[in-house]
């Protein structure tokens, strides 16, 4: 082989070699170039919100619409409510998240709450227990951001009668109770919604005199007549047309519970 033709030979290889090495070079560019471009567009973790104590109400939020906060709140039924889904901000925070099925009365947790602008008018109704009140225009409101429960799976305390919840019918909740033979009933299986709830329960053998206990309760439109009987040691009386009107089910099927005794 002629020193010529080894020189080219020579030549050639280092071309390759180079060509190599740009391509390496290049491959390795390229890769941290996209590396870099995707860090870039992830996007940011949201900063943590610091829950705050229970203000109250939200009236000095009224300039914060948007934003939204995290309290830590106890749910509580006395307290006053406007509005239903969309409260005035001058409604009991403590008291709202119970009506929103948020929180049971006196369970303790942080919730989410966005600011909203003023409201021209605010509808009311009943609502895990609480009622809330209708109201025109008001200049600031809040709604909250967290998941509600089902009421079907909520125990309410006892309210006694019923006429609160006539606009519910077909609706079924579930209340503690205390069985008495003292108060008025009317009605044998259906009783009137004004009669009263741990006395019909008495009669209808789901409790005893002062006992405890969980009752399932449908409501119902009201009916053209009720009968009255005796049953458990109360006696329950009859009576004509009424608006509203209640049944004890079974709280899994929904199935009506006829009176026993």
């Amino acid at each position: 082989m002629t020193r010529s033709v080894m020189r080219l030979l020579a030549a050639i290889a280092a071309c390759l070699f180079g060509l190599a090495a740009a391509n390496v070079a290049l491959a390795a560019t390229l890769s941290t170039s996209h590396s870099t471009e995707s860090k870039a567009q992830a996007p940011a973790a949201a900063p943590a919100m610091t829950p705050e104590q229970d203000p109250g109400n939200l009236a000095a939020y009224r300039d914060k619409v948007g934003q939204t906060f995290l309290f830590t709140v106890t749910g509580t039924t006395n307290g006053t409510v406007y509005g239903d889904g969309i409260y005035t901000d001058d409604s009991e925070l403590a008291t709202a998240v119970v009506h929103a099925g948020i929180l049971s009365p006196g369970e303790t947790r942080d919730v989410q709450v966005q600011i909203l602008p003023g409201q021209k008018s605010y509808k009311g109704d009943l609502n895990f227990g609480v009622t809330s009140s209708s109201y025109g225009a008001w200049d600031g409101s809040y709604k909250f951001l967290d998941k509600p429960m089902s009421e079907a799976d909520m125990v309410f305390p006892d309210p006694g009668k019923l006429t609160d919840y006539r606009g519910k019918v077909g609706k079924i909740l579930q209340f503690k109770v205390t069985g008495s033979t003292t108060e008025s009933i009317w009605g044998d299986g259906v009783y009137t919604d004004d009669s009263d709830l741990g006395t019909a329960a008495v009669h209808a053998g789901l409790v005893k005199d002062g006992e405890e206990g969980t009752v399932a309760v449908k409501f119902m439109p009201g009916q053209g007549k009720y009968a009255g009987k005796a049953r458990n040691g109360v006696e329950s009386q009859a009576y004509g047309k009424f608006d509203g009107s209640y049944e004890f089910v079974d709280a899994k099927t929904g199935e009506p519970l006829k009176p026993k005794g």
